[in-house]
């Protein structure tokens, strides 16, 4: 089962109008299989302006990056809010 915080994170992208696909354990949940998930892995477009819509959905929803770095800087992203989810 997708935790409803997860859910919360991908309605929010969508609202944003972010292109993204769910990756990892999420993806197995999401497509009816049973299997633990302790975090959200997507994949966003590098295009500059989905970047900036997908940081602001997520800080929205309450998560900081692990790095202060843009995303230009970085392929990889980790984010985390303050109950530490990631």
């Amino acid at each position: 089962m997708i935790p409803s915080w997860c859910l919360d994170v991908c309605n929010r992208l969508e609202q944003a109008d972010v292109r993204y696909v769910a990756v990892s354990g999420t993806a197995v949940v999401l497509h009816g299989f049973m299997r633990p998930s302790a975090d959200l892995d997507v994949v966003i477009s590098r295009a500059p302006d989905e970047v900036t819509r997908a940081m602001n959905a997520l800080m929205c929803a309450g998560f900081v990056p692990s790095l202060p770095l843009p995303m230009s800087a970085v392929t990889v992203m980790r984010m985390f809010d303050s109950s530490q989810r990631e």
